[in-house]
């Protein structure tokens, strides 16, 4: 398991917790009823199982199953619990010891005690390859009645509150599909043919689609909702408020999204710019899942609220513990966990390679009025207040717009009444119609001049010594002219090759070498990715551009055979059938997301394809990417590892260079 810093700082008392629940289960014995319960699962898994995305990935899986079962039990034997041997469970309950148990700890909390001068003398070794430090210690008594004493003094007398799994109340029972035999263009699962969802309702609060299933033929559902709300204007503390939140209610919801997991189901709540939550699986518990996950948002929140105020007047630990009370205190712990969790992740975000770090500057650049990560670091540097925090949540919640797509294996009734589940429990928190959307504004890069970010990785990453060049050739709004996207869409799938050639293979500039197309929003462009530590990302820029130019008579050389060819293997890719249900419904929550409501855009997109000439995609070619170009918009964005030196970039006029987002 992963812990935060504070379970690291217990982790032996996690080690005890996890033997004494290793010994329940063992006391317990073999329990036949979750034998039943587990082979139930397996059935059904096997019973509605979809289509292998990859046919490779089928044809390795069957291949390895053919060593284990029988010819004719290939595709059922990995999924078949058909005898119950309390013997063998036995047998296997018997091993469960410590005495049997490898434990691995990593953690940064070794790093002082691994390179002191008597590190060696106290066990301690380098691996020959890494030359990371380890420590091999037998596990004995001592360890385990050390671990029990740390434990008992942490509970304090109390229970450690372990128990054994209840039955599972969401594993499925009515399979049976809601919608008559389609004909025609229902029952096609090919992107080019697959009919819209239908708008259920429109009204202030609620955008519902609705799309019943006859083309998977499987009792599964998926429901996806985006809450509109004005937190992110509101500011980096809002937005910090809400992902604690939305963490804390997931973290409260971990025994039912396991049970719900095992049965098929999942369910997502997250806050990014907005609210966002999802539930999919088998439609017959789905809407139990929904109602538990949306109401827990609503109780949690409430009890936030209640918790502020009972210890408002408190002025002493004691007095804080008691008006808390057991469930406030479970709350604020919960709270705690996920303000280390958030703060961690996002203070190690330099930790991570070049490439990340570019592509979240270069979102920063290209996204305006965007938070930072410090501005909320800023916030999670101190346990925020239950009040204030519940009072942002509420705050967030007040003016909502909510658009919601239910599709699958449900009647339109069935979508109205996930609905009313979910805005009812809106309501109850006081939600009203929100005035209007917030309007997302993307850089438009100056013409005929190239715009430099460069950010000093290795200042706060020492050991970092790859760098990364990101360039992007920004080009226009994407669906406003369907040919100049095909153009786009083309020109990189072709230079996906050429620029792996030339800047990996023959230069070796890195090990990571990437074309592809860059989207911000709605708006689109050309880019090119480089990771390594081989030259500096401003000489790199320059083989890039030396690349570019190339590749433009690489364009201009190629037959008009091989250009057919690559056409058709893009349309290919784009028109492969899909082979599961939620396929189709994230092609669908494309538009409603966004609000476009273009759902033949990949015919449209397509057929422009189909028809692009090779005189067009070199006109594209010449007016958006090639040096001097009249539309010409450029952006490097340059991240410098150790291997960068001292060395920073230059520019000349009209050249922009950037070193924060101040400047931009």
């Amino acid at each position: 398991s992963t812990l935060t810093p504070e379970g690291d700082l217990h982790r032996e008392e996690i080690l005890a917790l996890l033997f004494e629940y290793v010994e329940q289960i063992r006391a317990a014995g073999p329990q036949e009823e979750i034998f039943k319960e587990l082979a139930a699962l397996q059935e059904i898994s096997f019973a509605h199982k979809e289509d292998s995305p990859m046919p490779d990935d089928f044809a390795a899986s069957a291949a390895m199953a053919m060593h284990r079962y029988p010819a004719k039990e290939v595709l059922r034997g990995p999924f078949a619990l058909d005898e119950w041997r309390a013997d063998v469970v036995a047998e296997y309950l018997a091993k469960l010891t410590p005495e049997n148990c490898l434990i691995f700890i990593t953690s940064d909390g070794f790093k002082e005690e691994s390179s002191s001068s008597d590190a060696e003398e106290n066990g301690w070794k380098r691996e020959e390859w890494y030359k990371a430090s380890y420590k091999e210690e037998p596990l004995d008594e001592n360890h385990l009645s050390e671990w029990k004493g740390l434990l008992d003094k942490a509970l304090q007398g109390e229970e450690s509150g372990l128990q054994l799994p209840q039955p599972n109340r969401f594993i499925p029972e009515d399979f049976s599909l809601r919608a008559p035999s389609g004909t025609g263009l229902e029952t096609s699962k090919l992107p080019m043919e697959v009919l819209a969802p239908s708008p259920v309702t429109n009204e202030p609060m609620l955008r519902l689609w609705h799309k019943m299933d006859k083309a998977f033929k499987t009792p599964r559902e998926y429901v996806l909702a985006h809450v509109h709300t004005g937190t992110y204007n509101a500011g980096p503390e809002a937005v910090a408020m809400m992902r604690l939140f939305c963490g804390v209610v997931s973290d409260d919801l971990n025994t039912f999204a396991y049970d719900a997991n095992v049965a098929g189901l999942g369910y997502s709540l997250e806050f990014s710019d907005n609210l966002s939550l999802s539930v999919g699986g088998f439609n017959d518990k789905l809407p139990d899942l929904m109602k538990v996950v949306v109401e827990r948002v609503a109780d949690v929140l409430e009890e936030f609220e209640a918790a502020g105020k009972r210890i408002k007047d408190a002025t002493s630990e004691e007095e804080l513990c008691e008006a808390l009370g057991e469930r406030g205190q479970e709350l604020v712990e919960k709270l705690e966990v996920q303000r280390q969790i958030l703060l961690q992740d996002y203070k190690n975000f330099t930790r991570e390679e070049p490439w990340s770090v570019g592509n979240y500057y270069l979102s920063q650049l290209m996204l305006r009025k965007s938070w930072h990560l410090d501005e909320y670091i800023q916030v999670l540097e101190n346990m925020p207040d239950l009040l204030a925090m519940s009072g942002a949540v509420r705050e967030a919640l007040s003016a909502v717009q909510v658009d919601m797509l239910v599709h699958g294996n449900a009647t339109e009734d069935a979508a109205r009444d996930f609905a009313e589940i979910f805005c009812n429990n809106l309501k109850r928190l006081g939600a009203k119609p929100l005035p209007e959307l917030r309007k997302k504004e993307v850089t438009k890069l100056p013409k005929e001049s190239t715009t430099v970010f460069e950010f000093d990785l290795a200042k706060l990453n020492p050991a970092q010594e790859n760098c990364c060049t990101q360039v992007v050739y920004q080009v226009g709004k994407t669906n406003e002219d369907f040919k100049r996207d095909a153009c786009l869409s083309l020109s990189c799938h072709i230079a996906h090759v050429s620029a792996f050639q030339k800047l990996r293979t023959e230069l070796q500039l890195g090990y990571i070498v990437q074309a592809f197309p860059a989207v911000t929003e709605d708006v689109c462009g050309f880019s090119v990715l480089v990771q390594g530590n081989r030259e500096h990302p401003k000489d790199v820029d320059q083989l890039i551009e030396e690349w570019l130019a190339d590749f433009g008579q690489e364009l201009e050389a190629m037959s008009d055979e091989n250009f057919r060819k690559n056409v058709q293997a893009l349309v290919t890719e784009r028109t492969q059938r899909y082979s599961r249900l939620v396929q189709e419904t994230t092609r669908h929550w494309a538009e409603i997301l966004p609000r476009r409501y273009n759902f033949s855009r990949i015919v449209d997109a397509t057929e422009a394809l189909q028809n692009i000439q090779k005189e067009e995609v070199i006109e594209f070619f010449k007016e958006y990417l090639a040096q001097g170009a009249a539309s010409r918009r450029k952006l490097s964005v340059r991240v410098l590892g150790t291997s960068a030196g001292d060395v920073k970039s230059e520019v000349e006029e009209p050249d922009v260079l950037l070193t924060s987002l101040e400047d931009l």
